[in-house]
């Protein structure tokens, strides 16, 4: 079978378009094992339309600080902070609530562990 993720794809774009973005970066990763490159292609580039849709601008920056070049990562990291924010905005503990807001006011998946280890207490 042909390797379709040929490094020479953006020589022949004059803008290098997210696809051959991402069909490198699964080339470089793993240039012996098309399967695989065609696996993580089509993760990256779900992943990528995913936030271009995600509508919290704020769970997606904190995504895209950790994971900048990932966008798998960045789809899990936007999906664990919502949740984390969820969990955070129904928990009832307000003591270990204020406290985990303190410690980490823009990373609710922290907050949230924060918060369990100080309700248990």
């Amino acid at each position: 079978m042909k390797n379709f993720l040929s490094p020479l794809t953006k020589i022949f774009s004059s803008k290098p378009s997210i696809e051959s973005e991402i069909r490198e970066m699964a080339y470089k990763n793993y240039p012996n094992n098309v399967d695989t490159q065609n696996f993580i292609y089509q993760k990256h580039l779900a992943a990528y339309k995913f936030l271009k849709t995600a509508q919290d601008h704020t769970l997606k920056d904190i995504a895209v600080k950790n994971y900048p070049s990932n966008y798998m990562m960045q789809q899990h990291i936007y999906n664990e902070q919502l949740a984390a924010r969820k969990f955070m905005s129904s928990a009832t503990n307000e003591a270990a609530k204020a406290v985990a807001k303190e410690k980490y006011p823009k990373d609710y998946t922290a907050q949230k562990f924060i918060y369990k280890d100080l309700d248990q207490q």
